[in-house]
């Protein structure tokens, strides 16, 4: 694999994280003191795609999401990709990944830095990459709802589809994370974001339904969908997204 593909990052940061505390004890910290060792909790998500907008296929996709949460510090590492091919050729091809680390300053609001890289060769973009900061906040909180809210601002390059142009951009960044448990064994979830500059505005919106069946194993129905307000010619501003997955949670 190419050590500059976005996995292979997400990978390396993910073990920088984890190994960055107990380098920190053993060269700086006190012989008595007792290392912090962090949770670490996450999914892997294995499902059926079915894209339509600028690409229609229908592939297997293959998403991970990380969080390792420390008393201070919480960092989230998520790769996601699907590939699909007709005829012998590629038909869809998309990959993103998403690094994010939190450093709380209360039990509910926190300040954050987050990065994001997608590679999508059949779609109104080739290339995008953004790095954000701000403050969130965790709005809602009882036994069965919570709600989180995120606003920053940050910079964003993007290549737009069949050009080679780059559009560097000062962008404002929203996001909100909304959890809701139905029952013992299922939950719906909303997430919404957008990334909002002067060349283009990107609304991202991802549902879902999780149905807990057998211990760790979650069936997943989830429909997502990203909007650009500006895109190049020949290329739609709606992408959909529906899948039906297998879920384990670890």
């Amino acid at each position: 694999m190419n050590p500059c593909h976005p996995r292979a990052v997400c990978g390396a940061l993910l073990l920088c994280l984890l190994a960055a505390p107990v380098m920190a004890d053993e060269d700086g910290g006190d012989a008595g003191e007792v290392t912090e060792y962090p949770e670490v909790s996450g999914n892997l998500t294995v499902g059926l795609f079915n894209a339509s907008g600028n690409t229609e296929s229908e592939s297997v996709k293959i998403d991970i999401e990380t969080e390792i949460d420390y008393e201070q510090w919480r960092h989230t590492v998520a790769a996601k990709g699907y590939q699909a091919s007709e005829d012998g050729e590629d038909s869809a091809e998309r990959y993103s990944g998403r690094v994010q680390s939190d450093y709380r300053l209360t039990d509910r609001s926190y300040l954050f830095v987050t990065g994001r890289y997608e590679r999508d060769r059949f779609g109104a973009f080739d290339r995008r990459a953004s790095l954000a900061t701000g403050v969130g906040r965790r709005f809602i909180e009882t036994e069965d709802i919570e709600l989180d809210l995120e606003a920053g601002v940050g910079r964003r390059v993007s290549e737009p589809d069949g050009t080679n142009e780059r559009n560097y951009d000062t962008i404002g960044v929203l996001r909100g994370d909304f959890d809701w448990r139905l029952s013992q064994v299922s939950e719906f979830s909303q997430e919404l974001e957008v990334e909002s500059g002067e060349s283009n505005t990107t609304t991202r919106s991802v549902s879902a339904i999780r149905s807990r069946f057998a211990g760790n194993l979650s069936w997943v129905l989830s429909y997502t969908i990203e909007h650009n307000s500006d895109v190049p010619a020949d290329t739609e501003k709606t992408d959909r997204y529906t899948a039906v997955s297998l879920q384990y949670g670890f």
